[in-house]
């Protein structure tokens, strides 16, 4: 008996709220009558959506969904049906998973519990997805070998051919007592998003231990697990035909606790490094996307297990068994799972509660997101989301360690923080990024409401590979910290006068991500440089070329004893607002001493004052024409002048501190760090864990000679640091050789008394004899 039912085209049910503490159900939102678009940027067009309600995954099967499709008339058609699911927080491009077996049902369920409501599409006729390869009316692939023409002598031509059904169980079950191997048991072990595109241990355990085979799948698509379609390793002689794919992949694709945040300068070390892609790498995507294969040609039912010792075993097969199981390799590789005892590590994601919490009691949505390489013998890099607190000062939320910096990485790294942080596609969050690989199209796919800037200085940084000089400089920074539109086309404007390619260079960039007259005032900030991220990347340079567990601990301790050292801070302060806030509102107010305010009415006010400035002031909306006071939450010069006019004729409007936004109170601050991170016992003190799996470390890489601690700077900072025979002192501190106080010297000391943390002048060793 049939249970689910296709819902009413008018009617609308709340799946989440129907669906509460059954655990088994859901509904599935079927596309069909249409096709995808090519990669990347998949889309699926000229299709319709039908949605089917009350399934029950306990029940659920692939036939369920041919007789939907009966149902909704497309049985009279005789064409072949390929189906495909979405995996939730994932995109067309990568998160597409085959929907034609049991196993492929089963991985589905996984996501039902906390997903009720799953995107099914259907493709007609034919399939452009390597990720399915079999359609549910038992259309089978074969394989067979061409000997024409002559001038090739080892060409495959690759068809779909429809073929009877076959059962493919008892067809395994009979070449399985054959060859006498044992059956594996198959299922999804990794349900979790933080697993996905882990390739590393199906090659160390269904291929064989052969060093070359292992290292040639890790290098081509461990690290590139987001390019990955289908790969094998075939000589150099062998070319696929037959197939065409219209695929393109895009190529370019003040106190050291408070740590406050200055926007007003560039001058931001970056404590990341860029790695560089291998050419070998481009040169296997580049032939692979010229010989994809949309369809292929199969002779006779193969089992799904069988393994290879070695790349030469592979080879050879090949070579001599046309009837070769090509998808056995395939199959191993995308099912993402490993039967024996050790697993190799790869990702690991930490959000830690006392964070997390805070984040929220700040009341600023407002992120940014960097990477930086570990130093160590283990290969990786640390991804790392910071926010800012009232004080501007920086906020770690979350941070985790993966295997490279690329599409895969920052999409489960992002998946994983909008579940703890309860976002989906319609936050309307801030973020700001370097732009590095693969962020942007992450954020585009989780997060497409959201408000992405890029940091100026990296901007900054490309545009001085063409055009160096002050003056691009400056000009680059008017245009970025203007506040208003007609501010900005000024700017440009002048930048055009100055060089008309740079300016249609910086005009490519979208100036809703750079420039502060485009910005929206959701996070109440004016933060155009990512100068957050690289704040905590420099505090992790102990740690980063730690072992993967003591980097981890070593963030741990860091974290633990900032919000302690905050919170005595915190334990200083007096007023309304917090220092860095207070001292800001000190300044517009010298600022606003200088104008005068006019009542228009309706709660608007014309405020004028020294250089022909004239803004319009609505204190009932809380903006001004300048847009700083929406941008800030703070209200700008225009702003406190007019609640200085309230107040001399008798208005109760209260001090100008009590118009700032909340973010910047006292008590705001001190809610955020009242979270404390909880301490944990040593390592000998630690349980053993339960879990059968072992996990094993990533490949010990040995350095050659000295290892080195610093960040490799770009040509441009070096050119910077030296000018002419000299080198300059910028960002260097000084320390007084009298009485090791930083920030003078020997000639300029005026007797002050040593520092605690001095080193020899609080030891009291010299180098004057003892009496």
């Amino acid at each position: 008996m049939v249970s689910w039912r296709i819902r009413g085209e008018m009617a609308e049910i709340d799946v989440d709220q129907s669906y509460a503490g059954h655990p088994t159900m859901f509904s599935i939102r079927m596309h069909h009558g249409g096709e995808f678009t090519s990669f990347p940027g998949r889309k699926y067009i000229r299709g319709k959506q039908t949605f089917v309600d009350l399934l029950d995954i306990d029940t659920f099967s692939v036939h369920d969904i041919d007789e939907m499709m009966e149902d909704l008339g497309y049985a009279s058609i005789g064409k072949p049906l390929y189906y495909h699911f979405q995996r939730p927080l994932g995109d067309l491009d990568f998160g597409l998973f085959a929907l034609a077996s049991d196993e492929d049902v089963r991985y589905l369920g996984s996501f039902v519990a906390k997903h009720k409501l799953i995107e099914v599409y259907i493709e007609h006729d034919k399939t452009t997805l390597h990720t399915y390869l079999m359609s549910p009316t038992h259309s089978k692939v074969r394989i067979t070998e061409i000997t024409e023409p002559p001038s090739c002598s080892k060409r495959l031509f690759l068809e779909w051919h429809s073929t009877p059904a076959v059962d493919l169980e008892d067809d395994m079950d009979h070449m399985e007592k054959e060859s006498g191997n044992d059956p594996t048991p198959t299922g999804h072990l990794e349900k979790d998003l933080g697993n996905d595109a882990t390739l590393t241990d199906h090659m160390e355990n269904d291929l064989g231990n052969d060093a070359t085979l292992t290292d040639h799948m890790e290098n081509d698509l461990v690290n590139d697990a987001n390019d990955f379609d289908f790969e094998m390793n075939i000589d150099k002689d062998v070319e696929w035909v037959g197939g065409s794919s219209n695929t393109v992949v895009d190529e370019g694709t003040q106190d050291e606790a408070l740590e406050v945040i200055n926007t007003d300068f560039f001058a931001s070390d970056s404590s990341s490094d860029e790695g560089i892609n291998g050419q070998r790498k481009k040169s296997i995507r580049a032939i692979q996307r010229e010989h994809e294969n949309d369809e292929a040609l199969v002779s006779e039912p193969f089992y799904i297990f069988q393994k290879f010792g070695s790349a030469k075993e592979f080879k050879d097969k090949v070579e001599s068994n046309p009837t070769i199981p090509i998808r056995a390799l395939q199959e191993q590789l995308q099912r993402r799972k490993s039967t024996h005892e050790t697993r190799t590590f790869r990702r690991i994601y930490i959000c830690l509660g006392a964070l997390k919490k805070g984040f929220a009691a700040g009341k600023r949505d407002f992120l940014g997101f960097d990477g930086a390489f570990m130093k160590g013998p283990f290969p990786g890099q640390i991804l790392s989301a910071v926010g800012l607190d009232g004080n501007n000062g920086t906020y770690p939320l979350a941070y985790a360690v993966v295997e490279t910096e690329n599409i895969s990485s920052w999409t489960w790294f992002l998946s994983c923080l909008g579940e703890d942080l309860g976002l989906n596609t319609n936050s309307n969050f801030t973020f700001i990024t370097d732009r590095q690989k693969g962020i942007l199209n992450a954020i585009a796919t989780l997060f497409p409401c959201a408000e992405n800037r890029y940091c100026v200085r990296h901007i900054r940084d490309n545009m001085r590979k063409q055009w160096r000089g002050k003056p691009f400089e400056d000009l680059l920074w008017t245009c970025a910290t203007a506040t208003h539109v007609q501010q900005f086309n000024k700017g440009m404007e002048e930048l055009k006068k100055l060089n008309k390619d740079c300016y249609e260079w910086l005009k490519k960039i979208p100036p809703q991500h750079w420039s502060r007259s485009h910005f929206t005032g959701r996070a109440h900030s004016d933060v155009i440089l990512n100068n957050l991220c690289e704040t905590f990347n420099g505090k992790l340079n102990e740690g980063r070329d730690k072992p993967i567990i003591t980097c981890l601990e070593f963030i741990r301790e860091y974290l633990m004893k900032k919000i302690v050292n905050v919170e005595k801070a915190i334990g200083k302060c007096t007023g309304p607002l917090t220092p860095t806030a207070m001292q800001t509102l000190e300044n517009i107010k010298k600022k606003a001493e200088d104008y005068r305010s006019v009542f228009c009415g309706n709660g608007k006010y014309q405020v004028s004052g020294p250089w022909m400035d004239q803004c319009a002031v609505d204190v009932v909306q809380q903006t001004c024409s300048c847009r700083k006071w929406e941008l800030t939450g703070m209200p700008c010069k225009h702003a406190v002048a007019t609640i200085w006019e309230m107040r001399k004729n008798s208005k109760d409007v209260g001090i100008p501190e009590t118009w700032v936004h909340e973010v910047y109170w006292l008590k705001t601050w001190k809610q955020m760090y009242s979270f404390k991170i909880e301490l944990i016992n040593g390592r000998s003190m630690w349980e053993k864990s339960v879990w059968p799996t072992t996990l094993v470390p990533p490949k010990h890489r040995v350095t050659i000679g000295r290892p080195k601690k610093k960040r490799r700077k770009s040509a441009y900072e070096i050119d910077d640091m030296v000018k002419g025979n000299s080198a300059s002192r910028i960002l260097q501190s000084v320390t007084c050789s009298k009485c090791n106080n930083i920030g003078h010297n020997a000639r300029s000391c005026k007797g002050q008394k040593a520092s605690a943390l001095s080193g020899s002048g609080g030891s009291g060793k010299g180098k004057g004899k003892a009496g």
